[in-house]
């Protein structure tokens, strides 16, 4: 009786040794996303008799195949394994996949290119459909719609130069199915105006008495230009030539009323 009681205490021991060897567990955490280029921590809270040692299969993509909760960052979809063995020798293992999405296409073509200032531009992204959302930056802030939504805007550069800008206009994409976003710059050249400016230093461009009156105004134009016109807007115009007014423009109005009075100048390149 005695030897019996002595066989199943030995079996007692033996299944309590085996059942505390196998209590760890690993958790390699939860199947997830990544953008294509980006990185995703991996891995769940593995639990055993410290300390536990982890090994990640395969190493590539892995900042640290040796850490409980690696930075993954895999070019393709790889399936990772982790095994652990904790303190007692207890041995587990699990795996974890993470699947690489490929960023939106950002890209977008535009037309004109080369033309004068606040002439509309029209920009087109080619990512299409309703799982797309679209952020245009044009790069010139001068312009009080510098931002745009939508696949194709339209934009009028606002540029006062004395050359041609280039301005970097960005499109952002966001794709709010997997949430990746890709940005893409393309440079837009346009030609800038010279900014034709005129003053009347006197009377502010008003006469109240009813009487002729004698205008005289001055160039006040801050970037040369080739061609200078003015029209006084009583049907009287006068080609001033190729260099600004020094000293002056004087008209004499003999008629009351409103004219619109144009002053024109012609940059060297067009504009």
């Amino acid at each position: 009786m005695k030897r019996k009681l002595l066989f199943y205490f030995l079996l007692s021991i033996l299944f309590l040794a085996n059942n505390s060897l196998a209590q760890c567990d690993a958790k390699a955490g939860n199947d997830t996303l990544v953008c294509k280029g980006s990185a995703v921590v991996i891995g769940g809270i593995s639990t055993g008799d410290a300390p536990i040692s982890y090994t990640w299969t395969p190493a590539t993509g892995l900042n640290n195949p040796s850490s409980a909760n690696p930075t993954a960052s895999p070019t393709t979809t790889t399936t990772y394994t982790l095994s652990i063995t904790d303190g007692s020798g207890c041995t587990s293992t699990d795996q974890v996949k993470v699947t690489v999405v490929n960023l939106p296409d950002a890209t977008f073509t535009f037309s004109p290119n080369n033309v004068c200032a606040y002439q509309n531009i029209v920009f087109n992204a080619n990512a299409s459909g309703p799982n797309y959302t679209y952020s245009w930056n044009f790069g010139n802030p001068a312009s009080p719609n510098n931002t745009a939504t939508g696949k194709n805007p339209i934009h009028k550069f606002v540029s006062y130069a004395a050359s041609d800008v280039t301005y970097n206009v960005s499109l952002t994409v966001t794709n709010t199915t997997t949430g990746c976003v890709f940005t893409t710059t393309n440079p837009v050249t346009i030609k800038s105006l010279p900014h034709a400016g005129l003053i009347d230093p006197v009377t502010s461009f008003k006469n109240c008495d009813g009487t002729n009156f004698t205008l005289n105004v001055y160039d006040n134009t801050p970037f040369n230009g080739i061609n200078y016109q003015i029209f006084w807007g009583d049907g009287v115009s006068q080609n001033i030539g190729s260099s600004a007014p020094t000293g002056g423009l004087t008209h004499t109005y003999t008629t009351v009323g409103i004219f619109d009075l144009y002053y024109v100048v012609k940059a060297p390149n067009g504009c």
